[in-house]
């Protein structure tokens, strides 16, 4: 697996609002559609994302969804990782909110901020529509049942987890608490699960003591970093790892790691 963030290491990354250009089972069928005019949330989870922009570019890849409509979008290729992080409300199928891509292209870090809207088709299947001063968007969202609804504990998530492209080492423990670093820069924060039936977590944590590089200052790279992830269990041969995207308002980082 690999670790890839922007300000901390090589990154190529777009989202839901900017892709310009740019070329797991388990779940429900279908999508877009006329709204549900029942639907005021999607179930938090995983969502397989099928997204398509005005420019012709094509991704598949993972959202993340917590039960207050904040999310964060991963998509991954052979060019790099794209991240977005943004808040969704929903009323009567009709989907509104913001979000944030957070791009590193050719040595240059930028942000993207724009609008989304969309509809609800279920609890679990949405259309959205994504639009900044620069691209227009549409993802199909339809979320991985099997995967979702699974209830892990701290206890079970509790391990070191390490990038195998990078120093990056995260330790969390079973009481919710983490730290790790990447060499120069430090990490303190905490894990929590606000649903003991879903696997998908909040993740908190402070970055200290940075050191500039990736073309980002110290006081870029330290700070408050805000995420969400989930816990995929060993199977089949395969360790453990946890996968979470998370940023400060300035960087962002997605780390996959592995036991």
């Amino acid at each position: 697996m690999r670790y890839s963030n922007v300000g901390f290491g090589a990154m190529a990354a777009a989202g839901l609002l900017a892709l310009a250009g740019c070329g797991g089972g388990g779940g429900s069928s279908g999508s877009g559609g006329t709204s549900s005019p029942t639907v005021n949330q999607l179930d938090s989870g995983l969502y397989i994302t099928s997204l398509k922009s005005s420019s012709g570019g094509q991704y598949s890849g993972g959202t993340y969804f917590l039960p207050s409509g904040k999310f964060t979008t991963i998509f991954e290729d052979s060019s790099g990782t794209y991240v977005s992080f943004g808040q969704l409300s929903i009323s009567n199928g009709s989907i509104s909110g913001q979000g944030t891509d957070y791009l590193y292209r050719n040595g240059v870090r930028s942000k993207v901020s724009g609008t989304l809207s969309g509809t609800a088709k279920s609890t679990r299947e949405a259309e959205l529509k994504g639009s900044s001063s620069s691209e227009t968007t549409t993802a199909i969202l339809e979320r991985q049942n099997t995967f979702s609804d699974k209830g892990y504990t701290l206890a079970d998530i509790a391990n070191t987890y390490s990038a195998t492209s990078s120093s990056l080492v995260f330790t969390v423990y079973a009481d919710g608490s983490l730290d790790g670093n990447n060499g120069s820069c430090h990490f303190a924060g905490t894990l929590q699960i606000p649903e003991a039936n879903i696997n998908v977590y909040k993740i908190n944590f402070e970055a200290t003591l940075c050191a500039p590089g990736e073309g980002a200052s110290a006081a870029e790279r330290n700070g408050n970093y805000e995420g969400i992830g989930t816990y995929v269990p060993p199977s089949g041969g395969s360790t453990a790892q946890i996968r979470f995207a998370a940023n400060n308002g300035s960087l962002a980082m997605v780390f996959i790691g592995t036991q």
